[in-house]
């Protein structure tokens, strides 16, 4: 990998002493690293190495130096499920949480049916809170046949309203159950 290559896109916090945190961002993807297995390390490094060249001859950086990179790979991108439909932008079909391959299955963790982009938007604490409420609640519903629940059938069972004890909704959208 060339300097060339370097996507400078980098999460920059500066601490109360004034020092920053640089985390290089888009390194490498889980799978890479799964592939390069013992290398993963080596080659993050050196490219962090590259990023870190990339900011300083290109950007107004030239006045920080490097003293320290964690000693670990941080991965933020990782295995995700295929389901009955991968999450791109925004709101959360239903059937991103049903697996492809297993029946009677609800994934409701960041392991669901989201692109990389949809992953990033839904990876929050409280999307997962709204996820594993609305799987617990199609299991209530519908027991061992979770798989078949669709817009009809949880419109019909009253998903469409606002729970009384909780205020969890969950609402039909262009004929398309969605959370």
């Amino acid at each position: 990998m060339s300097a060339d290559d370097i996507r400078p896109v980098t999460s920059i916090r500066t601490y109360p002493n004034g020092n920053l945190n640089m985390n290089p961002l888009h390194l490498m993807t889980g799978a890479e690293a799964f592939q390069l297995g013992e290398r993963a390390r080596q080659v993050a490094f050196a490219r962090a190495r590259m990023h870190w060249h990339v900011l300083q001859t290109r950007y107004p950086f030239d006045r920080w130096k490097r003293t320290w990179m964690s000693p670990a790979l941080g991965v933020r991108e990782t295995h995700r499920l295929v389901g009955r439909y991968v999450l791109r932008p925004y709101g959360v079909p239903f059937r991103c949480l049903l697996p492809l391959e297993v029946d009677n299955l609800l994934v409701a963790c960041r392991g669901a049916s989201f692109s990389s982009i949809g992953a990033s938007s839904c990876r929050l604490s409280r999307t997962m809170m709204i996820l594993g409420q609305a799987a617990g609640t199609a299991a209530a519903l519908f027991g061992g046949d979770v798989s078949r629940a669709d817009a009809e059938r949880l419109t019909a069972a009253g998903c469409g309203r606002r729970r009384p004890d909780t205020g969890a909704r969950l609402a039909g959208y262009h004929g398309e159950f969605k959370l």
